[in-house]
């Protein structure tokens, strides 16, 4: 197939419907976006060598695309080592720890679900890290104080991303510089500080949820999910690994993630500009 025929045709919607539902039902994102290039290979080529080629062809482009791709490397490491903390996390039995610690001083389904908010607020540098980690930690204290984890994920999903566009350190900062750089912009971080009060969706998202955890606003689904699969948060990630001590664990993976990343910024600023500046 010479052209991409499916650009103006509802079949375009195929692959990403396929994704979805690989992500879904498998819970494996690469293996189901790996899924997703085989399927448009073999919709733009057929079965041949012509689509081999193509899958062979986007699949290297990320490490490889007319010279080594060390952006494409950089981004596929960064997911990795999010994927390695948050594990290091949950079996190290930091969360068991911190629930422990944290029903001393929460006693309510409501406090929970702030808790939850707040913490998404504090690991702002990025959305998947966010998701990932706050998820993780509230989610055996949420579910002890019989908070649905539809509810949950909810509060979660609609802080993490917003209050990542309204911090500049954060990776959604350092991608909107780079387009606005891109764009001829002379001064991008100015103009992303200034377009943060106009930024209505995040601060209404933010809004949203706070409301929704004081007035315990619940959808059916919400509603009718109460604690389904849920395990005993005493013994969350208990394993060989445990320590009286393990919410070091917890802590420091965190900090020490939020420290590299505001480092990084500068350095690659330094690299790019020839001087260490907040701003030039």
């Amino acid at each position: 197939m010479e052209d991409y025929g499916f650009a103006h045709s509802s079949l375009s919607l195929v692959v990403p419907i396929f994704v979805v539902v690989m992500v879904i039902l498998t819970r494996k994102v690469v293996l189901s976006l790996f899924m997703g290039i085989c399927l448009s290979g073999i919709m733009l080529y057929g079965f041949n060598i012509e689509a081999l080629d193509f899958v062979c062809r986007a699949v290297v482009s990320v490490f490889y695309d007319e010279g080594i791709n060390y952006d494409g490397i950089f981004i596929f490491a960064f997911l990795i080592i999010l994927g390695v903390i948050t594990q290091l996390i949950l079996y190290s039995g930091a969360i068991g720890v911190f629930v422990k610690w944290a029903r001393n001083y929460i006693a309510s389904a409501k406090g929970a679900e702030f808790l939850a908010f707040i913490a998404g607020i504090v690991i702002f540098i990025d959305d998947y890290f966010n998701a990932l980690t706050v998820g993780q930690i509230a989610r055996p204290l949420n579910d002890s104080y019989h908070s649905s984890r539809e509810r949950l994920a909810y509060i979660i999903d609609s802080t993490s991303a917003p209050i990542c566009i309204l911090v500049p350190l954060s990776s959604w900062g350092a991608y909107n510089i780079g387009l606005l750089s891109k764009q001829g912009v002379d001064e991008p971080f100015m103009m992303l500080l200034e377009s943060i009060p106009n930024n209505f969706y995040a601060f209404f998202a933010l809004l949203a949820v706070v409301l929704t955890i004081l007035w315990r606003i619940n959808l059916p689904v919400m509603r009718h999910n109460m604690n389904i699969d849920v395990k005993d948060s005493s013994t969350l990630g208990r394993s060989s690994f445990y320590y009286k001590n393990a919410i070091v664990y917890l802590i420091v993976p965190i900090l020490a993630l939020i420290a590299g990343i505001c480092f990084m910024i500068f350095y690659s600023g330094y690299k790019a500009g020839g001087e260490f500046a907040l701003m030039s």
